[in-house]
C-alpha cells in the first residue's frame, strides 16, 4: 500500500510537469540576453505560467472522497497555498490541508471532496489561494470564496 501511494505521488508530480510543460507550448519567454535577442529556455525546461494554476486533475474529473490536486505557482515568495472546495449548489467553501509548495513553485494537496455519504455525480468546484487577506485553517468552513491576493483558475470535479 505504501508503494502504491509513493508511484501514486511520483506519477502525480511527472503528470503536474508535463501538463506545465504544455500549458506553455504557446507562450514566449521574454528573457533576453545582452545583444537583445529572445532566448528560449532549453528542451524539456518546465516553464511556469504567471499566477497561480491548477493543473492536475483535469477538470470535470470524477473523483473520490479523498482526491489529489497539483498546480503551479510563479510567484516564489510565497510560501502557502490553500486550496478551496465549495459543493455547486451547497453553502460552505471548505478550506482543505495547507499545500505542499516546492521551491520551484509546484504545489500538491490532499482534498475532500465531500462527505462519506455524498452521492455519486456531486460537483464541487475547487480553487487554490496565495496570501489570504484572512488567515485560514484546514476544516474550516467559510461563508464565501477567500479574498487573497491570488487566486487560481476554478477546477469542477464530479464525485464518483
Amino acid at each position: 500500500m505504501i508503494r502504491m501511494k509513493g508511484i501514486f505521488r511520483l506519477s502525480v508530480l511527472v503528470l503536474c510537469l508535463v501538463l506545465s510543460t504544455v500549458i506553455n507550448c504557446g507562450e514566449k519567454p521574454s528573457k533576453k540576453d545582452a545583444s537583445g535577442q529572445n532566448q528560449m529556455p532549453a528542451p524539456g525546461t518546465v516553464v511556469i505560467r504567471p499566477g497561480l494554476w491548477i493543473v492536475d486533475p483535469p477538470n470535470q474529473t470524477p473523483v473520490p472522497l479523498r482526491a489529489h490536486i497539483a498546480g503551479t505557482i510563479s510567484n516564489r515568495t510565497v510560501q502557502e497555498i490553500w486550496v478551496v472546495v465549495h459543493s455547486i449548489g451547497g453553502k460552505g467553501y471548505w478550506v482543505q490541508p495547507k499545500a505542499v509548495l516546492r521551491q520551484d513553485g509546484i504545489w500538491m494537496c490532499q482534498l475532500y471532496i465531500g462527505l462519506p455519504d455524498t452521492p455519486s455525480g456531486v460537483k464541487f468546484e475547487v480553487r487554490a489561494f496565495a496570501k489570504p487577506k484572512k488567515t485560514l485553517q484546514s476544516g474550516e468552513e467559510l461563508n464565501d470564496w477567500p479574498d487573497a491576493e491570488l487566486s487560481s483558475n476554478s477546477l469542477i470535479l464530479i464525485r464518483q
